[in-house]
């Protein structure tokens, strides 16, 4: 059976898109959370550890020992 090479150039051009935009939210993704990797398969006690990170910095994606430095210093 033939290929019909004419249909390989939009073809590729469709993947290579697919790839971009993929590769494109997975970094804005990336970006947003602090240069961190996403978190998943939070369970309650990761989301109830955020809701603290939040309230304490405003970000969620702290460690703890800069956490409780700034706790430290806003008291």
């Amino acid at each position: 059976m033939p290929v019909p090479w004419e249909t390989i150039l939009p073809f590729a051009i469709v993947v290579a898109m697919f790839g971009i935009s993929g590769t494109g939210l997975a970094t804005s993704a990336y970006v947003a959370n602090g240069y961190k990797p996403k978190r998943w398969a939070l369970d309650v006690w990761d989301k109830q550890s955020e809701n603290t990170r939040k309230l304490a910095t405003g970000k969620t994606s702290r460690s703890h020992a800069e956490i409780s430095n700034r706790l430290l210093i806003s008291e």
